[in-house]
């Protein structure tokens, strides 16, 4: 995240100050929690505090609905008074001025906040701040019929221990999956959620309030998804040919696999090799006989199975 400084007039008390702005957020390499928390080391989101008067904000040079009245309330004022972290209060100072107007940002200064909790193994502030900004969330995910959040909220449940309340959520964002028309089941999108969900629905089942990685939920598409998607965008239309072809694709190596995955959705030959084969050089080699990309990545698979012998099953010198 790139942070410069700049002088920022408060809006409560008039007075200037020097305030870090966040000017670009990078998360490359970082590993993404089902929370989504990016793993890039500690919470670092700036949020402005003037030091004169103690008005917290994203951006202290504007006022969010009724944030003079939510300043000057008692709770705003334990906040201050506590013994948290300052970062932490001033998250949790944000999310207050915030909370009327800015459901979205409220919830994720509540996150913030959390993760901090989470990072000092403060877990009883944790789970109370994980429920703030679900209460937000939630407004959100009803609002917009947002699946994404929808699944969000179900993991801050999850963690919170409310394991009933994240399987209702949870049967909720099934029965919508379960109504998406066919070719949208197709899409790395929708694959990518099912995913999310199914491993939502094992640590639920296993009463499992841990942290988890979004890494957990990556798998290849089911075999009946992936024969689906044969059927629509393969040349071999027949159900004989996808009773013979998808069966032996659908158990390669992922490299050969996703490359199939690929190439039927978008038409992208990916070259694979394998020692001195390779996919272009099959296709190019079989002349007059017309090889298909399928066709070519099951005989590179054939050949690497076999080792040695692999040689035998694809000679174009002898072909020709």
């Amino acid at each position: 995240m790139k942070i410069i400084k700049a002088k920022t007039k408060c809006a409560v008390c008039g007075k200037e100050s020097e305030q870090e702005v966040a000017c670009s957020s990078h998360t490359i390499g970082a590993k993404k929690h089902l929370d989504c928390r990016h793993d890039n080391g500690q919470v670092n989101a700036p949020i402005q505090e003037c030091p004169h008067c103690h008005y917290a904000n994203i951006d202290i040079s504007r006022l969010s609905e009724n944030a003079k009245q939510v300043y000057a309330s008692v709770k705003y004022q334990e906040i201050l008074n506590s013994k948290f972290d300052d970062k932490i209060k001033n998250y949790l100072k944000a999310a207050l001025v915030n909370e009327k107007d800015k459901e979205d940002c409220t919830a994720q200064l509540y996150l913030y906040a959390t993760w901090c909790f989470e990072d000092e193994k403060d877990y009883k502030n944790a789970t109370k701040y994980r429920k703030m900004a679900y209460k937000n969330l939630i407004k959100i995910a009803e609002k917009e019929d947002n699946r994404g959040i929808y699944i969000q909220c179900i993991d801050l449940l999850r963690k919170s221990k409310e394991f009933d309340k994240a399987k209702e959520l949870l049967v909720k964002v099934r029965l919508d999956l379960f109504n998406t028309d066919l070719r949208t089941k197709l899409t790395d999108e929708y694959i990518a959620i099912i995913n999310i969900v199914k491993l939502e629905e094992k640590l639920i089942a296993n009463k499992d309030s841990a942290d988890h990685l979004l890494e957990e939920s990556e798998a290849r598409m089911s075999f009946v998804d992936f024969k689906g998607l044969f059927l629509l965008y393969s040349n071999f239309l027949s159900h004989t040919a996808s009773s013979i072809y998808v069966p032996i694709i659908y158990q390669m190596k992922d490299e050969y696999f996703n490359a199939v995955v690929k190439y039927l959705r978008t038409g992208k030959q990916e070259n694979l090799v394998y020692r001195s084969f390779s996919t272009n050089g099959i296709i190019n080699s079989y002349r007059p006989e017309k090889v298909d990309y399928i066709q070519a990545v099951i005989i590179l698979d054939n050949i690497e199975k076999l080792g040695d012998d692999g040689y035998f099953v694809f000679r174009p010198h002898i072909i020709e």
